[in-house]
């Protein structure tokens, strides 16, 4: 009972560390289980208790998705027909019409000798029922008389004749007479004969005469040389195919030659256009289509070429037109309808003090009558006229100045009115002139009363 009190005392501890271990989650129960067990066991009075080693935890364990892909999906994206589009207009075309051509022919070629090999099976076995009927008479006939060689004779000769590989002929004794024809040579080869194959049976009829029977007669027909015929005849299709195909690429080649020849010169002639060379021209061969497309090509590249001709000489004629306006000496501007500057030359910049930055896009103040005037110039310009007509503008410095202005219709393309173009000449001074000149001879005039 004492031994016992230990165990009974390591009891609690081992179930508290079993209570531990559920709190804890990395400690395994069946260990503290085995270890409370033990103590229990073979515990003595006052011996420690090992301590117990934690337990490591489990990894988890990581699934791997294997995939199978399919074959083709191994290979670099369109690598399985790359080949083909290499491949030049005439060479598919050949490779495309001899595919159809060689299997039309061979398919062809197949069904004719298949027929012809249901039909051979046919014939054979009538052949053969038509010869043993024919033979059994004379074969009855020498065995009356016991004439054994001579129905061997005739087994032999029957046997050469027709396509028969053995005559057979047993007596009610059991005593038989044959022949073989072993001369045939096969030349269809083994393939052929697996494909148009010709089954022959062995068949009999009886020997009798007179309501007495003499026997039985069997034969069995070979089909070799009916094998070898059809051999021959799907070689000779076969070479019918080949040829065939050989002209129906010839004229295919033939016929593409000039046609591509042009699409050539074509496919040359825009990129010398696309580079730059305008005068490029080519001369169209083959098919109405063919030359139709290189009279299109001819017709749009010397449109193109007169276009940037025209577009060429209308620049250098605008350029022109654009120094002679900017050299002008006198001030030229154009403005739309609505009075928003449109263009501006540097002797208006100089004669008003506005720089073209600062007059473009603006309704500036240069060159304007009262209201009453620009209603009656704003009428004119819509009816296309050309006017002249002297004004006062006041400069970006505030200078009151005296210009003279010519005024035109600027037209579109369509020959209407969008606008104005102005011509300003300053006469300040030669108003002065003018002015102090009057000033002058009205001084002399009251000075000199008549």
């Amino acid at each position: 009972m004492d031994d016992g009190q230990p165990a009974r005392a390591n009891a609690p501890a081992a179930s508290g560390g079993t209570a531990a271990a559920n709190n804890a989650a990395p400690v395994d129960r069946r260990l503290l289980q085995g270890v409370a067990s033990a103590g229990s066991r073979g515990g003595q009075p006052g011996q420690p208790v090992q301590p117990v080693q934690p337990v490591q935890p489990v990894q988890p364990v990581q699934t791997v998705h294997l995939r199978r892909t399919h074959p083709m999906q191994q290979l670099p994206p369109r690598a399985w027909y790359a080949f083909w589009r290499d491949w030049g207009l005439v060479s598919r075309l050949m490779v495309a019409v001899g595919f159809a051509v060689l299997a039309g022919g061979v398919m062809q070629s197949v069904l004719l000798v298949v027929e012809g090999a249901a039909e051979n099976e046919a014939r054979l076995k009538r052949e053969l029922g038509e010869n043993l009927a024919y033979m059994a008479p004379g074969i009855a006939d020498q065995a009356l008389v016991g004439d054994y060689a001579a129905i061997d004779q005739l087994l032999k000769k029957q046997v050469l004749r027709a396509e028969i590989r053995s005559l057979r002929w047993v007596d009610p004794s059991g005593r038989a007479l044959s022949a073989m024809d072993d001369t045939v040579v096969r030349i269809s080869p083994w393939w052929f004969n697996a494909l148009v194959e010709i089954t022959t049976k062995e068949e009999s009829v009886d020997v009798a005469a007179g309501g007495v029977s003499y026997g039985k007669l069997y034969g069995l027909m070979i089909p070799t040389r009916a094998q070898n015929r059809l051999w021959q005849q799907f070689v000779k299709q076969l070479q019918i195919v080949a040829a065939t195909l050989f002209l129906m690429l010839q004229f295919i080649w033939l016929i593409f030659r000039g046609n591509l020849g042009t699409l050539r010169d074509l496919a040359a002639g825009a990129n010398r256009f696309s580079g730059g060379d305008y005068a490029v021209r080519i001369n169209p061969e083959g098919a109405p289509e063919v030359r139709l497309a290189g009279d299109a090509f001819n017709n749009m590249a010397t449109n193109t070429e007169t276009l940037l001709t025209s577009l060429g000489q209308s620049e250098l004629k605008n350029r022109l037109l654009a120094s002679i306006v900017e050299q002008s000496s006198e001030a030229i501007w154009t403005t739309d309808l609505h009075g928003l500057v449109t263009s501006w030359n540097a002797s208006a910049t100089a004669m008003f003090g506005y720089t073209a930055a600062e007059a473009m896009g603006n309704a500036r103040q240069v060159g304007k009558a009262n209201q009453a005037a620009e209603d009656e110039h704003m009428k004119r310009l819509i009816a296309l006229e050309k006017f002249s007509y002297d004004a006062k503008s006041t400069t970006k410095s505030g200078a009151q100045i005296d210009i003279q202005v010519a005024v035109a219709p600027l037209v579109d393309e369509n020959s209407e009115c969008v606008g104005k173009i102005s011509v300003a000449r300053d006469v300040t001074e030669r108003n002065r002139s003018d002015e102090a000149l009057r000033a002058a001879r009205e001084q002399a005039e009251s000075a000199n009363p008549a």
